[in-house]
């Protein structure tokens, strides 16, 4: 573009030489050497105009010259407060939101397999990097005081009564009782020998060995009896007196602010003993193996789950209207937000990189955006000056 407004200059200057010689024999001449010759001082006038901006015409230092380098920290001033008064607004980025419909258009994209399945996979790699930038310490501390948190804030006597409550309603209590009765039959025939021994040694000196031995297998006939019978009848007399009484600690533990105070301690002694402490570092330290393993395998469940809860999003977006409308107002309160709170630092990078480029660095990047446009205010200057001429010349010519 410039060698073509350059070469229009030169078109009219051959012109006017041309025309110049041959106005003394030829009257229209003069009409063509006016004209060529306004077209050079419409074309050289553009020239410098244009020029001033970028460089000193010629080098020469003319004053209000160079423009863009000289200016160009106002510039970029000025640029980065345009933007963001003029395009960082939220009422500007609210309206484009709407237009746009953010809802429709993640739902359109989530219909496509491929797009899901990437999205999947840059969700899983983030959330493995960022348990690998994790402070370990840091965020064992964090769950530990969470858990506490958490477990502190339980009415330790109303869940220990929902909890016999729930065993109670759904007679789970009894495979609980048949499983110690279980136990304790066991116990007896394992350890037959060692409670013989003990019985014999609490004896009496004077009472004779197999009056000790007959006792013995009495109480023992007498316990295992007992066990037989209350594990063979789910309705045995025993079974419901333990039944009543774990109805009574229910009660109580409702009711009673004595038995409430003895659940609380005992959940205080549960949170403030180490092995508590221990076992909340060991759950945290094996979900975030897991999770960190499971990001980093594209064949995991993890994958699987997060492809099929980005399948069912886009289909609710698609199916539900009113959800589209949440998902678009959040996004545009989001985008509020954050132009509202970013729209400085916007016009402050602007500012700053116009700021880091040197004056002629500066000046060739805004050329380069704009010169062809301001080529062609030359090349109109030349079109325009040269018929000004014409015009001038032949109004000269009437009036004489």
């Amino acid at each position: 573009m410039k060698r073509f407004a350059l070469g229009l200059l030169i078109l009219a200057a051959v012109a006017f030489v041309i025309f110049r010689r041959l106005e003394h024999d030829n009257g229209w001449a003069g009409y063509a050497r006016a004209t060529a010759e306004a077209a050079m001082v419409g074309a050289l006038a553009d020239w410098f105009a244009v020029t001033a901006l970028f460089r000193h015409p010629l080098r020469l230092p003319i004053p209000h010259t160079a423009i863009i380098p000289r200016r160009k920290e106002a510039l970029g001033r000025s640029l980065g407060e345009f933007v963001r008064d003029n395009f960082l607004t939220p009422d500007t980025v609210a309206h484009k939101l709407h237009e746009v419909d953010p809802a429709q258009r993640i739902s359109t994209w989530l219909q496509n397999a491929d797009n899901v399945q990437m999205t999947s996979l840059k969700a899983s790699a983030a959330l493995g990097a960022s348990l690998d930038f994790l402070d370990n310490d840091a965020t064992e501390q964090g769950v530990q005081a969470f858990m506490t948190r958490r477990v502190e804030a339980i009415d330790a006597a109303a869940l220990m009564a929902n909890l016999i409550d729930a065993v109670m309603d759904g007679d789970h209590h009894h495979a609980l009782y048949d499983s110690a009765i279980a136990g304790a039959m066991s116990f007896l025939a394992e350890n037959r020998e060692v409670l013989r021994e003990r019985i014999g040694h609490e004896s009496p000196w004077f009472v004779p060995e197999f009056l000790d031995e007959r006792v013995f297998r009495r109480l023992c006939g007498g316990i295992e009896h007992l066990l037989a019978d209350v594990a063979e009848h789910p309705d045995h007399e025993l079974r419901q007196a333990i039944d009543t009484k774990l109805q009574e600690v229910a009660v109580r533990l409702r009711t009673d602010d004595n038995t409430g105070e003895w659940a609380e301690e005992l959940k205080q002694r549960l949170v403030s003993h180490p092995e508590f402490s221990a076992w909340v570092t060991n759950l945290w330290s094996g979900a975030r193996t897991e999770l960190a393993e499971a990001a980093r395998d594209p064949s995991s469940d993890l994958h699987d789950r997060l492809q099929s809860s980005l399948t069912h999003l886009g289909e609710l977006l698609l199916a539900d209207e009113d959800l589209r409308r949440k998902v678009n107002l959040w996004t545009t309160e989001t985008a509020r937000f954050v132009v509202e709170r970013t729209g400085d630092e916007v016009a402050s990078l602007i500012t700053t990189t116009v700021d880091g480029w040197g004056p002629t660095e500066a000046s060739e990047r805004i050329e380069l955006q704009v010169g062809k446009d301001l080529q062609y205010i030359r090349i109109n200057g030349t079109i325009v000056g040269g018929i000004a001429g014409l015009i001038i010349h032949t109004t000269g010519q009437l009036i004489a």
